[in-house]
């Protein structure tokens, strides 16, 4: 069963459709004690505020420690402001991020983007890491968001982390992180259409496949 941390956030509506659409029994987590061992993969959505969202998990309960102990312990896929969250810092908030991973979100405006402000709309994914994704390749997914994490400001301790980048304009950006336990998009696969839902159906396990 998945286990939807309810962060407020406007697209968890668009992941319950997708769930449905699989077959995946789900629930929505409203504070720690229900994430017991029915629950074994966690998705944590964001739209919106940086600081929001922080201020609701801690609310919560879900603490920085707490975090990431699930991650650890489940499979997780982190959506959008859910990835930066996983960060130590945004150019958007006060409030500091989760930690979980080394880097500050920055504005696209700050990077001095030369296109359009917010990124909105399909964009391809590059994989660094030489490995074959089928579900990325030649795919476009949904991006909307006006802050994100440069490349140069990630550092690598894994040689198991797979990353994504994304150009948008003169801008490469992280789009992509996946680890052992985590799958953290800048995209939003619940609005992507097929290739996003295969995305989820990927994160899940399921075998079955049309890509």
């Amino acid at each position: 069963m998945i286990g939807i941390i309810d962060t407020g956030s406007k697209n968890i509506g668009s992941i319950l459709n997708c769930l449905k659409y699989l077959k995946i029994k789900n629930k929505l987590i409203q504070n720690t004690k229900e994430i017991n061992q029915k629950i074994t993969h966690i998705i944590l959505p964001g739209v919106g505020n940086f600081q929001n969202v922080i201020k609701t998990l801690n609310l919560k309960g879900f603490k920085k420690n707490i975090i990431k102990k699930i991650i650890d312990k489940k499979k997780t896929l982190a959506i959008c402001v859910g990835m930066q969250i996983l960060f130590d810092t945004s150019d958007e908030s006060r409030v500091s991020g989760l930690g979980y991973f080394k880097g500050k979100v920055q504005s696209l405006k700050k990077l001095k983007c030369k296109d359009t402000i917010p990124h909105i709309g399909f964009n391809s994914i590059k994989v660094e890491n030489n490995i074959n994704l089928r579900l990325l390749k030649e795919k476009d997914f949904y991006f909307v968001h006006s802050y994100s994490l440069k490349k140069i400001d990630f550092e690598k301790k894994d040689k198991d982390f797979i990353i994504g980048t994304t150009f948008h304009g003169n801008i490469n950006f992280i789009s992509l992180i996946i680890t052992k336990n985590l799958i953290a998009t800048q995209f939003h696969p619940e609005k992507s259409g097929i290739p996003g839902v295969e995305l989820f159906r990927y994160f899940y396990g399921k075998k079955k496949s049309y890509i």
